[in-house]
């Protein structure tokens, strides 16, 4: 069962501690998968129990001078998400490990700036940590 999308446009991926790219926009999908079940006491109406909650998502950054990035599908990292732009005392901040699971190929460049704009989908792995920012 899915919620409404968590979005924001302030982020940063990290491995190793290393930052690889500022994010300029994402959204995280964070929901739980249910169980129906039915029971010889309930008349034949069925119910739910939530099993796993899992998360999923996409971001977009960009590189400068039509650089590629330094990752590929298939790479695990740190993600730092951030709804409020890192405005003292509003927002959350979101955590955790993910897995990209693609990069599509056709990019859009900034013929001004030579910035190559990219979009990355991934999947959670492990736990996404929402925290209040300070």
């Amino acid at each position: 069962m899915a919620n409404d999308p968590i979005t924001g446009k302030d982020g940063n991926v990290k491995k190793d501690g290393n930052q690889l790219c500022h994010i300029t926009k994402f959204t995280i999908n964070d929901f739980i998968d249910f169980v129906k079940f039915q029971s010889n006491c309930t008349a034949g109406a069925t119910g739910k129990i939530p099993t796993f909650d899992d998360w999923n998502g996409s971001f977009e950054f960009a590189t400068e001078d039509g650089k590629c990035p330094d990752f590929r599908p298939g790479d695990y990292f740190d993600l730092t998400a951030n709804t409020a732009e890192g405005v003292a005392g509003k927002g959350c901040t979101y955590t955790g490990n993910i897995l990209v699971t693609a990069m599509p190929v056709d990019v859009t460049i900034d013929g001004a700036n030579d910035l190559v704009k990219w979009s990355v989908s991934f999947e959670g792995n492990g736990i996404l940590t929402p925290t209040d920012n300070p």
